[in-house]
């Protein structure tokens, strides 16, 4: 039997994951306020939304059907040119800790839906979460795109990217800031599409 690629599926499982535990957790994160009830409403119906598209994209792929994930090139928002040559000129670089980054799936083919997570971490003034991207090229191009890592229960930051093309070279930085905004980018990571 073929290599099935079920990574679409699994990263929506992990949205639909987090939804729920949002949702579950709500009041004891909000202390009982009528945003918190709503926030968990809006977060459950999200969550069973998310989850009954992954049983249909689960089926369509063991048919043998085509599913569409939304390509690399639509995920991230374009940076402006004097925004992505700031990052790279005028950003302290390195500041933060990152750490446990990774690539999934692991194995990255035109069929993947692309995902990265890592830990980030600052000792000394605490790292803003909402404040957190993934700054990604493609084929080393003056084109770059960012798109909005997102916190999980777990500890760990997450970036959809999207379905990459074959024989795409993706470089990709973390951009974050602390709680003062001072900001930062990491060193490049890199990988390779496959197929």
């Amino acid at each position: 039997m073929k290599n099935i690629d079920t990574s679409y599926p699994s990263v929506l499982f992990e949205e639909a994951w987090e939804q729920l535990l949002r949702a579950q957790q709500s009041d004891w994160i909000w202390a009982g306020s009528l945003e918190s009830a709503m926030i968990a409403k809006q977060g459950a119906a999200r969550a069973k939304s998310i989850t009954a598209y992954v049983y249909e994209t689960l089926i369509k792929i063991l048919r043998g059907e085509i599913i569409t994930v939304p390509p690399i090139t639509e995920i991230g928002t374009v940076l402006p040119r004097g925004e992505h040559m700031r990052y790279f000129r005028e950003m302290e670089g390195d500041r933060f800790k990152v750490w446990d980054n990774k690539v999934i799936p692991g194995v990255q083919t035109s069929g993947s839906a692309i995902h990265i997570e890592f830990k980030i971490f600052d000792e000394k003034l605490g790292i803003n979460y909402d404040n957190v991207y993934v700054v990604y090229n493609i084929n080393e191009t003056d084109r770059y795109f960012k798109v909005k890592a997102e916190l999980g229960f777990d500890g760990n930051m997450r970036a959809f990217l999207g379905r990459p093309r074959a024989g795409y070279t993706v470089d990709y930085f973390i951009y974050a800031s602390d709680r003062e905004g001072n900001e930062s980018i990491s060193d490049k990571f890199r990988f390779k599409v496959k197929e």
